[in-house]
């Protein structure tokens, strides 16, 4: 349900997707102070959607790992998926959501899947950002996820099997402020809501007219029965309640009436034209000049008796997540180039969730470069397409991605 800058109409959407492939043989992807897996064909890739319909949104990220390691393809599948709604024109986001986590082992040679862990668990978060406030809170909180029992069997491609599988519980808060003349937060104006507002005051004056002629149709009623049954008398009009009358009868009015209607009809749809201009407009008329930062800590529960991914695929025993960890990450972006490239640089320090070991400090690097703009094949209105670019790299570990992508 969070609006981005340029989102100003009632129903709007967004696509997601990114492949990062492995460029090397060996890494220590948990952590564990060990680098002693052989990979082959490792990649990690995201798919994930979202559509908003006026302060109500839903979607979902679906994250994918997969390792080829002696006889066995194992293949990591999380998904977040849920559903929030907007309070307070857009200023706070509130949701509901579910994350489910899904390891499957499978025969390297014939593909075929040999054992599934599945399971699922909630999540709930909030975003606050005041129109005018250069800063942005956000708060989210998951229950573990457990799955399901692996049955009988307790090896599978040559690998013993866990019992089960688990993610740990989180707690995540955020903190965002923006530098510069671009504002980080506006009020999301409905465009419903300024349909309803116009064609309530149109219907407004359509009544009152109504009133009108028929109170004067009810006072000609009136006076022309003094006429003809003694002499005049005064028509007390004050009296008449008009929304007690009949409508009204005149032909010449209903004529006049319908000529105006349309008339009105047609001075609606140029004044909401003329409010999607202006929105879009203003949009389009914002700075471009910001520097945004942006911190995150996140608090992940113990696991009890747990083992890590790499110590299933090496078969070495290491006890992971006995006691709790804090993460903590550190962001800044900016535009370098107004209106064509953006940049990003941060930091995190993760920490490892093996005894023993130390938090590990990693850098990271991002970009993202305005290409050309495209209407795909004309099925869509015409939008800039941008290509993108990240990095991240620590000892034991390094990685980067590419991705295409829609630049505003």
């Amino acid at each position: 349900a969070t609006r981005s800058l340029w989102e100003q109409s009632w129903f709007d959407w967004d696509l997601a997707f990114d492949y990062n492939p492995s460029l090397f043989n060996a890494t220590d992807f948990d952590n564990n102070g060990r680098s002693a897996v052989k990979y082959a064909n490792l990649f990690f890739s995201t798919l994930g959607g979202r559509f908003e319909f006026g302060d109500f949104g839903f979607g979902g990220l679906v994250r994918l790992q997969n390792y080829k390691v002696g006889q066995a393809s194992l293949s990591f599948v999380t998904a977040n998926y849920g559903a929030a709604y907007a309070l307070l024109h857009g200023q706070l986001m509130v949701g509901l959501a579910a994350r489910t986590a899904l390891l499957t082992i499978a025969d390297r040679a014939s593909g075929e899947s040999l054992v599934e862990f599945g399971g699922t668990g909630p999540e709930a978060g909030a975003v606050l950002g005041l129109e005018g406030k250069p800063f942005r809170i956000g708060l989210a909180a998951r229950l573990a996820v457990v799955s399901n029992q692996s049955g009988s069997a307790r090896v599978a491609a040559g690998l013993t099997l866990p019992r089960k599988l688990v993610l740990p519980g989180e707690l995540q808060i955020g903190f965002a402020y923006q530098l510069g003349a671009r504002p980080l937060n506006r009020r999301f104006v409905n465009p419903h809501d300024v349909e309803r507002s116009l064609r309530t005051e149109m219907l407004k004056l359509r009544k009152e007219r109504l009133q009108e002629q028929s109170l004067r149709e009810e006072q000609a009623r009136q006076l022309r029965e003094s006429v003809e049954t003694g002499p005049p008398r005064a028509v007390a009009s004050v009296e008449t309640d008009p929304s007690a009358l009949p409508a009204p009868r005149d032909r010449e009015f209903w004529a006049e009436e319908e000529r105006t209607r349309t008339t009105e009809e047609q001075e609606l749809r140029a004044a909401l034209e003329t409010a999607e201009i202006d929105r879009k407009a203003a949009v389009v008329g914002l700075p471009r000049q910001y520097l945004l930062l942006s911190v995150d800590l996140i608090f992940t529960d113990a696991t009890t008796n747990g083992v890590g991914i790499e110590s299933l695929l090496t078969q070495m025993r290491q006890v992971s997540g006995d006691k709790p960890s804090l993460g903590a990450r550190f962001g800044a972006e900016g535009e370098p180039i107004k209106g064509r490239w953006k940049a990003r640089v941060g930091t995190y320090l993760e920490p490892s969730r093996a005894a023993g070991v130390a938090y590990r400090g990693h850098a990271t690097f991002g970009s993202d470069v305005r290409l050309f703009r495209w209407n795909l094949f004309r099925l869509l209105d015409p939008f800039d397409v941008r290509i993108g670019a990240s990095l991240d790299i620590a000892p034991r570990y390094n990685n980067f991605g590419v991705g295409l992508g829609i630049w505003h």
